[in-house]
Order: structure tokens, then sequence, then C-alpha cells
């Protein structure tokens, strides 16, 4: 096997449950990274190129809610970035570039009532 072939990489939670699964090629992760909690339930995806997050970045809770739906560029947060409390209630959904949060950004209060919107 060269240095730059694709690996598939798996470690397990006590339990024996997949706890994450990720690719390397050569040193560096690449591809889609996902983790699980030890329930099986999925916690989160990412797709990595050379080793840094580059690509859609998703999260779920313990029992299947999604609580954030992003993209990263590079390492940073950029475009659409949704996150969710717990529940399923929206915690923030707005637009990033380069990390930071633009005009029109909204958080949102536990009980789903507008915080803030950033102007």
């Amino acid at each position: 096997m060269t240095s730059e072939e694709r690996q598939l990489h798996k470690i397990y939670h006590p339990n024996g449950v997949l706890r994450a699964e990720w690719s390397t090629v050569g040193a560096e992760m690449g591809g889609l990274h996902r983790m699980w909690f030890d329930n099986g339930q999925l916690f989160g995806e990412a797709t990595f190129k050379l080793g840094i997050a580059n690509g859609a970045v998703r999260e779920w809770n313990r029992d299947g809610y999604m609580t954030l739906d992003a993209t990263m560029v590079e390492g940073v947060y950029a475009g659409r970035y949704r996150r969710w409390w717990d529940d399923g209630t929206p915690e923030c959904d707005g637009s990033m570039v380069q990390g930071k949060r633009q005009p029109g950004f909204i958080d949102y209060n536990e009980d789903g009532t507008v915080r803030q919107i950033r102007a």
C-alpha cells in the first residue's frame, strides 16, 4: 500500500457500537468523517479535504433531532448556518462569511421567539 491510498478507520464504544469512522489519504483526513453516540444514533458528520473540514457539517442529538446544518470552507463556516435547540426549536439561522455572522442572522430563544436579528 502506498502512502497515497485511502484507508478507512473505525473505533468503537465500549458497548461495541461504532463510535467514529473516517478515511485518510496518506497522513491527512479526507472524505466523510462520521461519529455516533453509544446508543447508535448518529452524532455528527463532516467532510474533510487534506485534514481540514471542507463541505457539509451536520450534528444531531441523542434523540435524533438535527442540531446543526452548516457548511465549512477550508475549516471556516461559510454560507447558510442553522442550529437547533435539543428539542428541535430553532436556535439560530443565517449566513456566515469567513466564520462571521452576517446582517439578517437570527438568534432565537429556547421558546422559539426571536431574540435578535443582526443588523
